[in-house]
Order: structure tokens, then C-alpha cells, then sequence
């Protein structure tokens, strides 16, 4: 709990934080202590504001009415990872965020690892001269309107090399 943020809060607000950070919706915070709910979510806003968190994130709209993705900076980021034990909703959602990210990086690391396989083989076979141009020696293999091609000579030609 960050001490210098319940400084600025008055003792009913301090006890709503309090109760907030343990867990508790405002709406049965308000019921708890006996307060209205305006005055749990302006004492959660003051603390949110004392503390640097955004107190709610919003998506901008585009001129065209399309959604833009949000974009936080990295120090924003890196104050709200450390914060997160502070709320328990964040906390949960930045939980399932990580989770996603290492899962799709892990997907990443496999695909990378399979075409790093796939290039060491195509190396090797190209060191020892395993793969080969396409050889057309056979002109009853070749189709009528590739007899006269001049394309089929240089693939012959790729061929013999």
C-alpha cells in the first residue's frame, strides 16, 4: 500500500481505499461503511491520481469511427506492473495479458526453431550437391509450347551445373 498516496485522503476515504485494496467492491464498500458510492469511487479516483495510475484507460475514436489501439509508454507500463499488487482487478487482468504473451511468444521461439532446422537442412544440401536444377533432356516429356521456349534451355543448362 502506498503510504504517502493515503496522506492526502480523509479518513473516510482512507477506510474505503483500505477496504477496496483488500478486496471488497465499492458497491459493498458504500454498504460497509455507511457512505454513498460516489464517495468510494471520487476516493479510489483520489488515490489513483495520488499514486500515477490511470484511473480508467479509454479508447480513442478515429474520424472515421474506427477503434484505434491504445498505446503505453514503457515507463507507464513498468509503474503499472509495479502496482499491480495494489489492485487485485489489474492484477488479474495483466495475469491473463502475460499469460497470452508468453504463450504466443512460445509459439514464436517453436516456429523459429523448426525454420532454423529447415534452413541448416537446405545448407547441407546445397553443400553437397544434392539439389538441382530441373533437367528437360527428354523433349517427349517437354509440352508442345515449351519445345521452342528459349526459357527450357536455361533450365537445362541450370541442370548440368
Amino acid at each position: 500500500m502506498n503510504v504517502d498516496a493515503l496522506t492526502e485522503l480523509t479518513a473516510t476515504e482512507k477506510k474505503a481505499v483500505r477496504e477496496y485494496l483488500a478486496g471488497l467492491k465499492p458497491k459493498e464498500i458504500a454498504a460497509k461503511l455507511g457512505i454513498s458510492v460516489r464517495t468510494v469511487y471520487k476516493a479510489l479516483w483520489k488515490y489513483r491520481k495520488a499514486i500515477g495510475a490511470p484511473a480508467r484507460r479509454r479508447l480513442k475514436t478515429a474520424p472515421q469511427g474506427l477503434r484505434e489501439e491504445q498505446v503505453i509508454p514503457l515507463v507507464g507500463l513498468l509503474s503499472m506492473l509495479q502496482q499491480t499488487s495494489l489492485f487485485p482487478k489489474a492484477s488479474k487482468d495483466l495475469d491473463e495479458v502475460l499469460n497470452n504473451l508468453v504463450s504466443l511468444l512460445t509459439r514464436l521461439n517453436v516456429s523459429l526453431l523448426k525454420l532454423n532446422e529447415n534452413i541448416e537442412k537446405l545448407i547441407g544440401l546445397l553443400e553437397r550437391g544434392g539439389v538441382s536444377g530441373t533437367d528437360l533432356s527428354s523433349e517427349a516429356e517437354v509440352p508442345s509450347f515449351l519445345k521452342n521456349n528459349p526459357w527450357t534451355e536455361v533450365l537445362r543448362m541450370r541442370g548440368k551445373d
